[in-house]
């Protein structure tokens, strides 16, 4: 089962002082992200605990990047009016439908991110 990681599930872990417990119940060669993320979390956690960049980089090692591609681009743009995603969640949301297959999962804390996804179809995962 491949799992597409948002920024939303990383920062989380970094911002709780590195506590991978979540992101250690998965198997690491099958877990993704785009490479957005490496812009998002890196900047978030210069701007809020810079103390913390290591760790951050460290975290984005361990997770298998996807390239922005225009094909990703172009589905980002095109989501009909019921999909509520700000431009970035767009970005996140059309490269897990470019990955994902019918039992893989988008992995979120972002509730609007968990029920846009829903509504397109993608199996969720997020906290409780």
């Amino acid at each position: 089962m491949i799992k597409y990681f948002d920024s939303s599930v990383l920062l989380q872990i970094i911002l709780n002082l590195g506590d991978r417990t979540f992101l250690n119940q998965f198997s690491q060669r099958e877990n993704f992200t785009s490479r957005l993320s490496q812009v998002e979390v890196l900047r978030t956690v210069m701007k809020i605990k810079p103390e913390l960049i290591d760790d951050a980089i460290d975290l984005l090692m361990e997770l298998q990047f996807i390239e922005i591609t225009n094909r990703v681009i172009d589905n980002a743009s095109s989501y009909p009016q019921d999909i509520s995603l700000k431009s970035s969640d767009a970005i996140h949301m059309a490269t897990a439908e470019s990955l994902l297959d019918v039992d893989d999962v988008l992995v979120t804390f972002d509730k609007q991110m968990a029920l846009n996804a829903e509504r397109l179809g993608i199996k969720v995962l997020t906290s409780s």
